[in-house]
Order: C-alpha cells, then structure tokens, then sequence
C-alpha cells in the first residue's frame, strides 16, 4: 500500500482588477459586454465559492475546482454533486480556461459565460434552473 501526503500553503488569488498576460502570453479575447471590472471580479469570486448556486445549497464552483490543487478535483475519483451525487466525470482543471475556444471535453459549449449554465442545470451536479439560481442571489442582498 501507497500514500502520499501533502501540504499547500493557503494562497489567496491574485486581484484580476488589473490583469495582464503573464510573459509569453497573448490578450486573452474578452467579450465587450464583459470586460473585467473590479465589482464583477468580486461577485465572481464570491459566487464561484457560495453553495446558493445548488439545489441544495451545498455545492459550489470551489468545491470541485480547488484551487490548492489548480482548481482541479483532489484525484480521488469522480467528483460529486448535491446529495452527494456521483458524478460520471472528474472535474478539469480551470488554469488557462480563458483561452479555451470551446468548453467541456465535447467542445459543445463556446464561451465562459454560458458554461456556468452547464452544471447549474446538470442533475447530477448542481442539479438547478438559472432563474432559480438569479431568484437566490438576488435575495441575498435584501
């Protein structure tokens, strides 16, 4: 029997308010209605680690894409979805996924902003409907 153990330091993640390409990079193409703002990074990063997106609301964005691990599942097997649901595939890495020109393994899914609908709606996953989802979050600010 094998075992590995290991330890990440706690890293926060990086202020995309004024974000440019590492070297070597090109411009990553960003939709114009889209553009970064310090306000929709916040709320991104808010929501991509806040369960409301759930059914249940016991499942986020981070509880699959981890950042310790390059916002990749632990690799312990398929990754799992509201009551505990198993999934029938591990979650991908999210590094570089802005230079990605179609999303999931199929490539069915042309840009970041409809991906999200994706595992909202998936029933294994989050198991939802976007406009339930909106509903929540707009009511977390009343």
């Amino acid at each position: 029997m094998s075992m590995i153990i290991c330890s990440c330091a706690k890293q926060e993640l990086p202020d995309m308010g004024s974000y440019s390409p590492p070297p070597g990079f090109t411009e990553m193409v960003i939709p114009v209605d889209n553009e970064y703002a310090a306000d929709r990074i916040a709320l991104g990063k808010s929501l991509f680690f806040d369960p409301i997106l759930s059914a249940d609301s016991t499942r986020s964005c981070g509880s699959c894409h981890i950042p310790a691990f390059a916002f990749f599942r632990n690799p312990v097997g398929f990754s799992l979805g509201v009551d505990n649901r198993i999934g029938t595939r591990n979650s991908p890495s999210l590094a570089n996924v802005g230079y990605q020109v179609a999303l999931l393994r199929e490539g069915g899914v042309p840009t970041l902003e409809m991906q999200v609908l994706v595992p909202i709606q998936e029933h294994l996953e989050f198991d939802t409907d976007i406009l339930v989802v909106a509903k929540k979050v707009s009511q977390l600010g009343s």
